[in-house]
């Protein structure tokens, strides 16, 4: 089944694909937005926590410097 267009059915992508993606946000810091007032931070690590994404704080992405089998 093709997915809908985007300006027709956003709405419904949470239904969609919840079941199928995992979303997360990894800060290298102790919480996001952290140029922003802290009450923000806060205020979005909540929103973000009611729509099922995950907050990593303290962690930073490693990117590998070969694949295996190589």
């Amino acid at each position: 089944m093709p997915f809908p267009e985007p300006a027709q059915h956003s709405h419904q992508y949470p239904k969609l694909l919840g079941s199928k993606v995992e979303i997360s946000v990894i800060q290298s810091r102790d919480h996001i937005l952290n140029t922003y007032s802290e009450k923000i931070s806060q205020y979005a690590e909540k929103r973000f926590a009611r729509n099922d994404v995950k907050i990593i704080t303290n962690a930073r992405l490693v990117w590998p410097t070969h694949s295996r089998g190589d």
